[in-house]
């Protein structure tokens, strides 16, 4: 099956275990570049990096800054970006129920199934905007709808990050469209610029930016 994606930029989060080796693995099949992002790396992402279209970064992407280092690593290494997969997540049983959660609990499960994927997106948005036809691809669950209190803080973290991911495409979808017909318009016209009229915003539906989300259907935990 041929998905387009050769030559493609992608930054994967939590690349090291769970899904994310074979989302790595599964982008660079398809011809994409991918970096690989996760706590430790080792392992399948590094027997991938031997080709060269898999570069392995070592970064807690549970840091303010680490989403940040991710996303400059595939701009420095590849020269852009057009996918972002939003993969990082873990989730830890409440045995004891709501009222043994503490404020650091909830402040490590929100952090790592929400605020992870926030960060990232807010540093590679201006790089996926810059290539028009880009994705974002955010990893929620079942849990995001149906709430289980035996992990109450990752379905609050998964219901925000499915909330987040339609909000984000109501905002960016449109720039992205416009960002890639003025580039089009551009090529097609020997380099000049296309007019527009002062005071007119481009239209379009087309998302040419399309943040995605999926469920998982169990709690299995998807670490760094």
């Amino acid at each position: 099956m041929d998905l387009h994606l050769s030559d493609k930029v992608a930054v994967v989060t939590g690349a090291s275990k769970g899904i994310g080796p074979a989302i790595t693995r599964a982008l660079a099949a398809e011809g994409a570049r991918v970096v690989a992002a996760a706590r430790t790396v080792g392992g399948p992402p590094d027997a991938l990096a031997a080709d060269g279209r898999v570069r392995t970064v070592a970064v807690d992407l549970t840091t303010e800054n680490g989403p940040a280092r991710a996303v400059q690593e595939a701009v420095e290494a590849f020269g852009g970006l057009d996918i972002l997969v939003n993969n990082v997540g873990a989730v830890t049983p409440r045995l004891d129920g709501f009222l043994s959660v503490n404020d650091e609990d909830w402040t490590w499960g929100l952090t790592i199934n929400f605020l992870t994927a926030v960060r990232t997106t807010r540093a590679a948005l201006p790089h996926l905007i810059e290539r028009g036809a880009a994705s974002i691809v955010n990893d929620s669950s079942a849990n995001a709808f149906l709430p289980d209190p035996g992990v109450i803080d990752y379905c609050a973290a998964k219901a925000a990050l499915t909330n987040f991911s339609k909000a984000l495409s109501k905002e960016f979808a449109r720039a992205a469209y416009a960002s890639a017909r003025d580039r089009t318009l551009h090529a097609r016209r020997g380099g000049r610029r296309p007019r527009r009229a002062p005071g007119l915003r481009p239209g379009g539906q087309h998302h040419g930016l399309r943040p995605h989300h999926r469920r998982r259907p169990d709690h299995d935990a998807l670490t760094q």
